[in-house]
């Protein structure tokens, strides 16, 4: 671990999976850090050898791997947007040859990998640190601010709608497969919602979940997490417009977001006429919530800065921003709802295609 925060040369950096995630998010990330100076591209791994060759064309310095393996000689850091099932298994050799390590969401596919991938990152006294984006959105900051403060009151109710017809630019069917995604929209959206509602409110008592999971993954689900006095009600879907809106309310007034928007909030009375809608500016005394040339208030550019957070940390010798052991908080969340599914009730399905759904889901838990 760099020990001095004060360090010129850039951190090297290596990336293993340059599917849909890389190129709308990590590629534009990386060569703004790049351009500041920061990072530099070292190698880019991918099964898919003209996906990493596209992503290697846009840096001077990087170079394709024919192996993962190949990534691991070298580079300070390695940065894994991999299939989800890929997580346990690059993350571990990747501390074990003593890199760093930045993970995206999630995790791990269970929580049994994610405690493995945590014992290497301690044996190996290197970083994990995970791609929980929303944690460095403006907005989520202040709703976990305002919260703290009691400007709410104590919370009554929250509910979280979440989805649309599916539109991610997938090249593979590992989205759509159960042991290479590890879950449907709940282990895809669903990590993003669980990790700020434990974010801001702390691990729920009690979680029911339902979705409607017939033997591939689940398209749509709904999840009640319990409160000591409220419950936050999660639906996500992938085939059907949700608002794509949190509503939160407390006792003395309420809250709404719009979820992924970096700066925007609506404030309101309960029991009143006054509604506030906010736009969010940046504090220019707080680094961390400055880009080299815009605010972070866009979804991007708080794509650039959970790595440049990573960066900084490795190069100062701290703590990951947003660290390994917060992912397997999530990912064990997501295991009680899987171990706990119950078919979601669809209307649609006669009596005995409701039975042949029902024989399918049972066999998944």
């Amino acid at each position: 671990m760099v020990e001095s925060s004060d360090r010129c040369t850039p951190v090297s950096v290596a990336i293993a999976g340059c599917g849909a995630v890389t190129r709308l998010y990590y590629a534009p990330a990386l060569a703004a850090l790049t351009a500041a100076g920061k990072i530099e591209l070292k190698v880019a791994f991918d099964p898919d050898r003209t996906s990493a060759e596209a992503l290697c064309s846009q840096f001077k310095a990087a170079r394709v791997a024919d192996t993962f393996s190949d990534c691991l000689n070298g580079p300070e850091v390695l940065i894994v947007a991999s299939p989800p099932h890929f997580h346990a298994e690059q993350v571990t050799a990747a501390l074990t040859a003593g890199l760093h390590v930045f993970c995206e969401k999630p995790l791990a596919t269970n929580s049994s990998d994610a405690d493995r991938m945590l014992t290497a990152a301690k044996q190996s006294k290197r970083m994990l640190g995970v791609g929980l984006i929303r944690r460095h959105l403006p907005a989520a900051r202040m709703i976990r601010d305002l919260l703290a403060a009691d400007v709410l009151g104590r919370p009554r109710r929250v509910h979280c709608f979440e989805g649309g017809p599916m539109s991610w630019p997938v090249h593979s069917p590992a989205y759509f497969s159960r042991s290479l995604s590890g879950g449907g929209v709940l282990q895809d959206v669903g990590t993003h919602v669980l990790d700020l509602l434990t974010w801001w409110f702390g691990p729920p008592l009690a979680v029911d979940y339902e979705d409607d999971s017939m033997g591939g993954v689940e398209a749509n689900c709904r999840v009640v997490l319990d409160y000591s006095d409220f419950q936050a009600v999660v639906r996500l879907s992938r085939d059907w417009q949700q608002p794509n809106r949190w509503f939160i309310e407390g006792e003395k007034s309420w809250l709404a977001w719009n979820a992924n928007d970096g700066r925007d909030l609506e404030l309101g009375t309960c029991g009143g006429s006054l509604t506030l809608s906010a736009a969010l500016k940046c504090n220019t005394s707080n680094p961390q919530r400055m880009r080299a040339s815009h605010p972070v208030h866009d979804f991007n550019a708080s794509f650039e800065n959970q790595i440049a957070s990573f960066i900084n940390a490795v190069h100062g010798g701290t703590h990951a921003p947003v660290p390994g052991e917060v992912g397997l908080d999530v990912v064990r969340i997501i295991d009680r709802c899987y171990a706990n599914r119950r078919l979601m009730h669809m209307p649609w399905l006669s009596d005995a295609e409701f039975s042949q759904a029902l024989a399918l889901s049972e066999n998944l838990t």
